[in-house]
Order: C-alpha cells, then structure tokens, then sequence
C-alpha cells in the first residue's frame, strides 16, 4: 500500500513539473512576442486609433511604418448599395482600390444585401478580403444558404510594400494569392481581380482541372475557356508539370479548334475583359502555368466543352 502511494504521490509531483514547464515556456514565447515590439511601438499602439473602419461601402485602414510585424483583424458587415456595388479601399483617407462586385445572373440585383467580410491586415502590411453575401440579415443571423455566395478580393499590398505587388505583376492565380497551395476552392466562391493595366475589377469563376480529370484551355485573349479530358489527347501536359517538351505541346495545339478571337494555347494569358491586358502572362512566367490547375472563366460565362466546338457551323 506504502509503495503505491509513494507512486501516486511522485507521479502528481511530474505531472505538476510538467504543468510549471509549459507554462513557463508559454510565458517566456509571450515575453519574447512583446519584447520584439520597440518602446515606440509600444507607445505608438497605446495612443492609436482603431486601425480598420468601415463606413457605408468604404474600408479605412490606417497605416504607418510603426505597424511592422503588427496583424489587425476585422469582421464587418457591409449593407451592399446598388445594383452593382462597389467597395472601395483607402489607406489613410486615400483611395486605393475599387472592387465591383458584378452580380451573377441568378442573382441579378444586389442592392440591400449584406455583405459579412473579414478584413486581415498583416504584418508584412498585407490586405487579403473575404467575405460571404447575404439575401438579408435573416439570411446572415440564420445562415442560410439560400443564394449565398463566397467572395474572395485580390490580395494587395499597403504603401509601404508597394513593391511586392510590383513583383506579381502578370503573375499566375496560384503566386498572386488568389488560390492557396494546400487549399481547396469549392465551387461557390468568385474571385474578384483589379487589372495591373486599366485598373479596372472582373469577377472570376473557376473549376479545378485536376478533378475532371482535364486539361484546360484558353483562347487568344481568354474569351473563351475550353476542357479537354486526358482520354482525348494523353500526350496533354500533366498538371504540376514542369518538364514540358513544347515541340509536343505545338504539335498538340495544331489540332485545337479555332477560338472566337483566335486560337487555343496551353501558354495563352487569361486576360482582362476590359483592355484584354494579359492578367496571368503565362507567355512570361511560364513556370506559373503547371501550378494553376484552376481553369478560370468570367462571371456568368461556363467553359466550352470541346466537344460543342464540331457543332458550330
């Protein structure tokens, strides 16, 4: 009986040992996170003001050098105004994007919907928005599926990394961060992009290739977007791939039908709907392309399967 009190009795001692060391590590991380703040900085966050504001169908977000290494996150919800609403983003009170947000044809008004987002800005001054839209604030209390549709922003840069989008320019969907390696878009959620040319927003649809066991396709300047299955031509590039004999690939395109505006290429950029800017210039950053198994297509618009195209007369 003795013995295996002596037991219990040490191994409550262990396990209190144990309980004093992860507390002990948890205070020292917390310690080490607020010791990498400076006395300015510190000073600096006391005295701020709240850094995300939303007024109407505008976003404020205040910036300053001082927030390096600093995330703020918001969730607001937005009450959408007009037919095809737009959200503006300033920072400091200057305007920096406008993003419409064009409504699908089953849903052909947007005006009073309620748009719940969340607004994350990171410490690398970072903005990426998504949010869900909302029939009404029953919809949205409840959360009702009922035309409930995901929206995801193009992620950009404060002022003070400005340079960072600079480096993305023409880049794919994948580099741009509008899809996550790891991370699987279901099919209810619609990108929203800003052209790097005309600065104008498009909303985007997509499917994933990789499920339909499919290559995709995009015309000259992506009007149209085509899937074809590897039963029909195996000698397609893989998804992924990266060692792409494009003598091959030039054979291959010979025998795609022609496009409203030209032709089908593996390396075609899907464009801009306004300037027909090459959004994702594959023909550049051909690396981009294997990574981007999304086939994308524009708001209301479907991918032409390859089959219709023997039908047009």
């Amino acid at each position: 009986m003795g013995t295996f009190l002596i037991i219990g009795i040490l191994f409550f001692l262990a396990l209190l040992l144990v309980f004093y060391l992860l507390t002990s590590n948890n205070l020292n991380i917390s310690t080490k996170n607020t010791d990498r703040l400076s006395d300015i900085q510190k000073d600096f966050l006391e005295k701020r003001k709240k850094r995300i504001e939303v007024v109407r169908n505008e976003i404020y977000i205040q910036n300053y050098h001082l927030y390096s290494g600093i995330s703020d996150r918001e969730t607001k919800i937005i009450t959408l105004e007009g037919t095809i609403p737009e959200i503006k983003i300033f920072e400091n009170d200057q305007l920096i994007k406008t993003f419409r947000i064009e409504p699908k044809n089953d849903n052909p008004n947007l005006n009073g919907q309620i748009f719940e987002c969340e607004i994350p800005v990171h410490g690398n001054f970072s903005v990426q928005i998504e949010g869900a839209i909302y029939v009404d604030m029953e919809h949205l209390l409840y959360k009702k599926d009922v035309n409930k549709e995901y929206v995801r922003f193009q992620p950009f840069h404060l002022s003070h990394r400005k340079e960072n989008d600079e480096k993305l320019l023409g880049r794919g969907m994948i580099a741009r961060g509008l899809h996550y390696f790891g991370h699987l878009d279901g099919g209810n959620i619609r990108l929203i992009c800003v052209c790097d040319h005309c600065h104008e927003s498009f909303s985007v649809d997509f499917y994933h290739a990789g499920f339909s066991d499919a290559q995709y396709f995009y015309s000259t300047h992506s009007k149209e977007t085509t899937m074809i299955s590897f039963d029909t031509f195996r000698e397609m590039p893989n998804h992924y791939q990266q060692d792409i004999d494009e003598n091959k690939l030039e054979e291959l395109e010979k025998r795609l039908p022609k496009t409203q505006d030209g032709e089908f290429k593996y390396y075609n950029p899907f464009c801009c709907p306004h300037c027909l800017a090459p959004f994702n210039d594959y023909q550049k950053f051909k690396e981009d392309r294997p990574k981007d198994i999304y086939a994308h297509f524009y708001l209301n618009q479907s991918p032409v399967s390859y089959e219709t195209f023997f039908d047009r007369k």
